[in-house]
């Protein structure tokens, strides 16, 4: 216990009181005279929901950009996965199967190139019911060369590396290699006969008729065209490089001095009669 018979044991306390009593007032005062907080505006609040949400924003859009990157990276790994594998490795198709696709296609594309090369100057005998369903051989071949390029994925993985994304690949790329592919088989079979015409035909001259004559126009291949029937069946001809003398009118009869043989008349020079 504190002696208070000796005075100058209070002394060390009172001090120690007195600022204590002393201290307390002034810091209520402060406390009361302090101006109380500022709320708000509602611009204020939107600005910083703004913030907030730019924020938000940057952040999904960075981790979108690092899964994006991750993803090209996966990709960039697969494809040199495949690449490096042995070429044993990468084809999946048998090999009799193989040469039968690869004689359709040589079958196909030949004869697409023969007929845009020779096919403006051949008159084909016959087949006209075979020349009248060519568009719908065409248009039912389209879907069937979709689906073999659409398989081509299955069998043949590899050939997914060296393509576009899948929807570049299936929207654009197939549909339009379809579509030219089924061209392609259209005309394979009159470019076929229009070579081997050529190749096994006779020199003759003949007699043809005049079913039309185009309009004249400008073109690097041929500047003017006209139908000609030969044996009972009528075929489109270039005109400007094969006659000679005034062109003929629709209904005049010419005489075509070219190779003849099974497959129909190959178109050399036209002469009026």
């Amino acid at each position: 216990m504190r002696d208070h018979r000796h005075p100058e044991g209070l002394a060390p306390a009172l001090p120690a009181a007195y600022a204590t009593g002393a201290a307390a007032p002034g810091s209520t005062a402060r406390a009361t005279d302090a101006p109380p907080q500022r709320r708000r505006s509602r611009e204020e609040l939107a600005a910083a929901q703004q913030r907030a949400q730019s924020r938000v924003q940057g952040q999904v859009q960075k981790q979108k950009e690092q899964e994006r990157r991750a993803r090209m990276r996966q990709a960039q790994q697969r494809r040199e996965q495949l690449l490096h594998k042995q070429p044993a490795e990468r084809l999946f198709v048998p090999y009799g199967l193989a040469m039968v696709f690869v004689a359709m296609l040589v079958f196909v594309f030949g004869g697409a190139l023969f007929e845009m090369a020779q096919g403006d100057h051949f008159l084909v005998s016959g087949h006209a019911t075979l020349r009248s369903a060519t568009p719908w051989l065409v248009l039912a071949a389209a879907p069937l060369w979709y689906w073999a390029l659409c398989r081509t994925e299955v069998l043949a993985p590899w050939w997914v590396a060296q393509m576009p994304t899948r929807f570049v690949r299936q929207m654009v790329v197939y549909p339009f290699a379809a579509l030219l592919s089924a061209a392609a088989l259209g005309a394979a079979p009159w470019g076929w006969a229009a070579y081997l015409g050529e190749l096994v035909g006779k020199p003759a001259r003949v007699e043809a008729l005049v079913v039309s004559v185009e309009a004249p126009r400008i073109s690097s291949s041929c500047n003017q065209y006209a139908r000609l029937e030969f044996r009972g069946s009528t075929g489109r001809v270039c005109m400007n490089t094969a006659v000679t003398g005034v062109m003929p009118r629709a209904g005049n009869t010419v005489v075509v001095a070219g190779l003849v043989s099974r497959w129909g008349l190959h178109v050399g020079a036209v002469h009026a009669k």
